[in-house]
C-alpha cells in the first residue's frame, strides 16, 4: 500500500479500508457471528496474530485476509507510549481524592491537552485568543480532569457533563470539600456541572445552551472536547457531534466552533450496535 502523505490521506485510506470490510468490522465481537467471515479465511488465530505483529510468515494466509492485515498494519497509529519526562508534566495543585493511578492519568492527560492546545494556537489555527476557550469534559465523573484543566487554562470556561446524577453531585461535593483558597474558588466559579445522557444531538444541545447563556460579545468561541475513560460508545458519539458541528452551515456556528477533541476510550464491550462508521460517513468533509 502506498505511503500516505498527510493526515487527510490517512483518514481517507482508513475509511476505504473500513468500507471494504464493513460487514466484518461492524459486527460486535460478543455476537460471535461467523457468517460475516469469508469461507476461504481458513487460518488459526495464532497465524494471523503472528503475521500482524511481525509482518512475516503470511504466505499461508488467504490473499484477501492477508490484504486486510496489511491494510491494518499500514494505517494503524503508533503504539509506542508517548515519552513524557517529569519536567514536561504540568503541576497540579492537589492530589486529593485521587489514587496514584488516577493522579498519574489525570496529570498526563491534562499536560497533553495543554501542550496540544498551545500548539494549535502557535500554528494559528484559531484567530480567537485562549481567553475565550471553552472546555467540555464529557463523562466528567468526579471532575478531576475538569479541575486540572481549570488550573492549566486559567481563563477558560468549563462544562462538566455526566449521565450519572450521583457523579455530578459528587463532583460538586468534591469542589466544595476542598480548602477554598483563591485558586480553588476561581476554578469552581468557571465550572458548570450538568447531568446529560450524552448522544451526538444531546451533546450539541448542551454545548449550545451553555455557550449561549454565557456569551457576552457575540463572537463565536472555540470549544475543546475532552474525555478520559469515555465508556462504550461515548467516543464515536463525541466524534459524530464534533464532525457534525465542523461541517455545519456557517449560521449554525455563530456561537461556537469545535477547536479540538481529545478522548480516551474504554469498555468497548459496552458499545451499542448500529450507525455508520463516523469516518466513512464524513470522509468527504475531512480536512486536517
Amino acid at each position: 500500500m502506498a505511503k500516505h502523505s498527510s493526515g487527510n490521506d490517512h483518514l481517507h485510506l482508513l475509511a476505504d479500508l473500513v468500507a471494504a470490510h464493513r460487514s466484518l468490522l461492524a459486527t460486535h465481537p460478543n455476537d460471535v457471528d461467523l457468517s460475516v467471515i469469508p469461507e476461504d479465511w481458513m487460518a488459526t488465530s495464532e497465524e494471523v496474530l503472528q503475521y500482524y505483529v511481525t509482518g512475516f510468515g503470511g504466505e499461508q494466509l488467504p490473499p484477501t485476509l492477508r490484504e486486510l492485515v496489511d491494510g491494518v498494519r499500514a494505517l494503524q497509529l503508533p503504539r509506542a507510549a508517548i515519552d513524557m519526562p517529569d519536567d514536561k508534566l504540568k503541576s497540579l495543585p492537589t492530589k486529593k481524592g485521587m489514587s496514584p493511578k488516577k493522579f498519574h492519568e489525570v496529570q498526563r492527560m491534562a499536560s497533553y491537552v495543554k501542550n496540544l492546545v498551545d500548539s494549535v494556537y502557535d500554528h494559528g489555527v484559531s484567530s480567537i485568543d485562549q481567553g475565550h476557550l471553552h472546555i467540555v469534559d464529557v463523562g466528567a465523573g468526579q471532575g478531576y480532569i475538569t479541575r486540572a484543566l481549570g488550573t492549566l487554562f486559567p481563563d477558560a470556561k468549563l462544562l462538566a457533563l455526566d449521565a450519572d446524577h450521583g457523579q455530578t453531585e459528587g463532583a460538586k461535593r468534591q469542589a466544595k470539600g476542598r480548602r477554598v483558597d483563591n485558586l480553588t474558588a476561581d476554578i469552581n466559579s468557571r465550572i458548570d456541572h450538568r447531568t446529560v445522557l450524552v448522544k451526538p444531538d444531546s451533546l450539541l444541545d448542551a454545548v449550545d445552551t451553555w455557550v449561549h447563556a454565557g456569551q457576552n460579545d457575540g463572537k463565536p468561541v472555540p470549544v475543546l472536547f475532552v474525555a478520559l475513560h469515555a465508556c462504550g460508545s461515548l467516543t464515536p458519539d463525541m466524534l459524530r457531534a464534533f464532525l457534525a458541528r465542523a461541517v455545519s452551515p456557517r449560521g449554525a456556528r455563530e456561537t461556537w466552533y469545535p477547536l479540538a477533541i481529545v478522548t480516551v476510550g474504554c469498555c468497548y464491550n459496552l458499545m451499542y450496535p448500529g450507525g455508520e462508521f463516523v469516518v466513512f460517513v464524513q470522509k468527504q468533509h475531512l480536512s486536517l
